[in-house]
């Protein structure tokens, strides 16, 4: 249910703007998983990719202390808590893959009963209730008015999870279960919040997921089906224009009669191509190591990007909106082939997993397309912290799905 519940920051005595609470309870509840551990390709792949990143960024930790005296205190205590968000993702991964057929009907009754709970609230906040706004005041959440965010830290955070956790499962109810009325009506009440989040990064990433799912599922999509999400994506569209206020509008006016970003979109777009333009010139081939652009940002990306950046962070803990560019300056070129490695070990699992059952084959399918939207998403419109569960909760389901096509598995 937590992971329906996208409470994108919980109350702890620590100075981070993302502690998502199911990323949090995933951590708690990993080490009652068992002692036997099932491997797979994508669990190795994982793993890999996970343990040359602790080695790899505590080298670079020792290597900054030995040569800096200056910001020792505040490389530390980035460096750790780095270290947590990426085990907090992790954490997800191996709770989810883990569940079992059965297990997975319980998951989706928890998703359904929490976004149902996030529809009350945002449709307050739309409304203007000041119960809603006094919710989330009391969860330490910034009131956004003409906007809606449900329980997440701002909208752009709830269209995330529309469009990375909500819609690829309404997805699969709709297309591989027999309880397509539920997967129509979620599917719908998402995109509708989709448009009253006003979001640029979630129009484009409901795009993807549409145009993904059309492609991909291009025989089970007919007649009235397909039909059906060509409408809602084209309302989304109208909708965006038509109410005035829209922010998605205003993006597009600011570039094209200011002839600039607005520093939001900026600071996305730099934080992507500001560590490969500085590839060859800096340590970006190496990789600093988690938690350094709190002493290298200036040389991890261009000069001019610099000053943009530190406009939309805390001035003491500065960093790259961009999991791609983070990747790659903090993991180096390494760290971004056994990433990589994970992605493609994931698409050529889905693809030997063909023979499955067909409405486990279809959890898999969108499954593998909602990962890779979720990627896109952080590579190049934000969300670029480890502990964001949108990736590894679907790692977790493909890892999971493919398993069970295993003879004798549960």
């Amino acid at each position: 249910m937590a992971f329906a519940l996208p409470v994108g920051s919980i109350a702890l005595p620590v100075k981070a703007k993302v502690i998502p609470l199911a990323s949090v309870i995933a951590f708690l509840g990993a080490p009652f998983l068992g002692r036997k551990i099932r491997i797979s390709p994508i669990l190795t792949a994982t793993w890999i990719f996970t343990l040359y990143v602790l080695i790899h960024s505590l080298v670079a930790l020792l290597l900054d202390l030995h040569h800096t005296s200056a910001g020792v205190d505040l490389r530390v205590f980035a460096w750790v808590k780095q270290v947590i968000s990426l085990l907090l993702g992790i954490s997800v991964y191996a709770v989810v893959r883990n569940l079992d057929k059965r297990t997975y009907w319980l998951f989706l009754i928890g998703l359904a009963l929490g976004f149902l709970t996030v529809c009350v609230v945002a449709f307050g906040e739309w409304n203007g209730n000041s119960w809603a706004y006094e919710l989330r005041q009391a969860l330490g959440l910034r009131v956004f008015h003409r906007r809606v965010s449900g329980l997440s830290l701002e909208p752009s955070r709830f269209a995330h999870f529309l469009t990375g956790i909500v819609m690829p499962f309404a997805s699969w109810l709709l297309l591989g279960t027999p309880l397509k009325w539920a997967g129509f009506v979620f599917f719908v009440a998402a995109s509708l919040l989709l448009v009253l989040t006003f979001s640029l990064a979630g129009a484009i990433s409901a795009l993807m997921l549409v145009v993904g799912l059309i492609i991909l599922m291009r025989n089970k999509l007919k007649g009235w089906l397909k039909w059906t999400f060509i409408i809602i994506f084209g309302a989304f569209l109208f909708s965006q224009v038509a109410i005035p206020h829209n922010y998605l509008v205003r993006h597009i006016k600011y570039l094209l009669f200011q002839r600039e970003l607005t520093v939001s979109a900026a600071d996305r777009l730099y934080s992507a191509i500001g560590p490969f333009i500085n590839l060859f010139s800096s340590y970006n081939t190496l990789g600093y190591g988690l938690g350094s652009s709190t002493l290298h940002l200036s040389e991890m990306i261009p000069e001019e990007m610099h000053t943009v950046i530190i406009q939309t962070k805390w001035a003491d803990l500065p960093s790259l909106n961009s999991l791609l560019g983070r990747l790659l300056a903090e993991t180096g070129l390494a760290g971004v082939l056994l990433f990589g490695a994970v992605l493609f070990t994931a698409l050529r699992q889905a693809y030997n997993a063909r023979k499955l059952p067909e409405q486990v084959r279809y959890l898999v399918k969108i499954g593998l397309l909602a990962l890779y939207v979720n990627v896109l998403h952080s590579f190049f419109m934000g969300k670029a912290s480890f502990a964001v569960p949108n990736i590894w909760l679907w790692l977790g389901i493909v890892d999971a799905g493919c398993h069970w096509h295993v003879k004798g598995a549960k």
